[in-house]
């Protein structure tokens, strides 16, 4: 989730590659404070106050429509950081692997003992599966593992293969997905909730940043008419009670373009690094990791939003929330500094090594 990004060149048969992996480029560190914005939204919109039915559109349409086209804009979030990882390549190395799971065991095991200090959490079976990442609940983080993982011989394929097989495989991938992802008829990808599909997404990334540059133009446009078919898919499918797919499901196609269209804007941003949106996107996963725990999520997150709604009738409501999720965001970056503390220590024990070998082909 935190793969490093870099400055590109292009090499003469087209493809762009990889020039140094030392230098992040704040327009995507930009992109992953945007796309965890985006999973606050969606977790304070449809988590916190539920899914709209086809009755709230008829009968408050102007505070449904909101709800709906904020979830709309922001579902695309996930799949964004996906894309950002498959945008740039994972090259797994232990120290970058001990790093990931060193987050997730900070974040899920201390906050757990701290509550359990509080008398706030007991020692159960279930707490101590979610400590473990053996419940549901953690499946971004066991999805993303596997990715990790598995990134070697998908960067392997990625290599070897021409354009038209990469195009060819990722078309077919993503027709396959749809039609039984989509539906839930292919259980294994869990609508988006698995490693699968995590690689699909990379794939469709990694191709984008290889020959996908005439199309960075039009990312804008491809977002925002994305979003707009999500928008109309969701009141038609809730009006008609359409129960076999969700709009804002993450193998809808229109979500996984909308996710394409942001990434090829961001492609486009060009401002050079800056030091502060460095420092605020190190902290995107705990950020992630944080407002989603177990403990933390129903008696912290759930009732800030609450508190920002109440304070304003209908769709101010929901326009207060925005800057709630800012603070939560920044609270999220001063509580993660010990930890980033922390592994400035452990991580000296490692030694370094080359994360990007040389290849003929990138």
């Amino acid at each position: 989730m935190q793969a490093a990004t870099s400055q590109s060149v292009t090499n003469t048969d087209g493809r762009n590659t990889l020039r140094s992996r030392k230098v992040r480029e704040s327009s995507f560190e930009l992109m992953r404070i945007i796309a965890m914005i985006m999973v606050l939204s969606v977790h304070a919109d449809f988590l916190v106050d539920g899914v709209p039915t086809g009755a709230d559109i008829t009968d408050h349409p102007a505070l449904a429509l909101t709800r709906i086209t904020w979830e709309s804009v922001c579902i695309v979030c996930v799949n964004i950081f996906v894309m950002i990882s498959g945008w740039f390549g994972i090259h797994p190395t232990v120290r970058g692997f001990c790093h990931l799971m060193f987050q997730v065991v900070f974040y899920l095991w201390g906050i757990f003992l701290v509550e359990l200090a509080l008398g706030h959490a007991t020692v159960t079976w279930h707490s101590i599966k979610m400590c473990l990442l053996l419940e549901r609940a953690n499946w971004f983080v066991i999805a993303y593992i596997g990715l990790y993982l598995l990134a070697p011989v998908v960067n392997a394929f990625i290599e070897k293969a021409s354009e038209r097989t990469l195009r060819h495989v990722i078309i077919c991938f993503f027709i396959f997905e749809v039609t039984f992802g989509w539906c839930g008829s292919a259980v294994f990808i869990q609508s988006g909730y698995s490693t699968l599909s995590f690689i699909g997404l990379y794939l469709f990334a990694r191709y984008l940043h290889l020959y996908g540059e005439r199309f960075s133009r039009h990312g804008l446009a491809i977002y925002c008419v994305s979003t707009l078919c999500t928008v109309g898919l969701f009141i038609l499918t809730q009006k008609l009670d359409i129960t076999l797919i969700s709009a804002t499901s993450y193998v809808s196609p229109f979500v996984i373009t909308g996710a394409a269209g942001m990434i090829l804007w961001c492609s486009t941003w060009h401002f050079g690094t800056k030091p502060l949106i460095n420092f605020l996107a190190r902290s995107a996963f705990a950020v992630f990791l944080i407002h989603v725990d177990y403990y933390l999520m129903p008696t912290v997150f759930r009732p800030i939003v609450q508190h920002a709604q109440a304070l304003f009738p209908g769709i101010l409501g929901l326009m207060a929330v925005i800057p709630a999720l800012c603070g939560i965001y920044l609270a999220c970056v001063v509580i993660d500094q010990p930890r980033q503390w922390l592994w400035g220590l452990i991580s000296r024990w490692f030694k370094p090594k080359a994360i990007l070998e040389p290849s003929k082909n990138q």
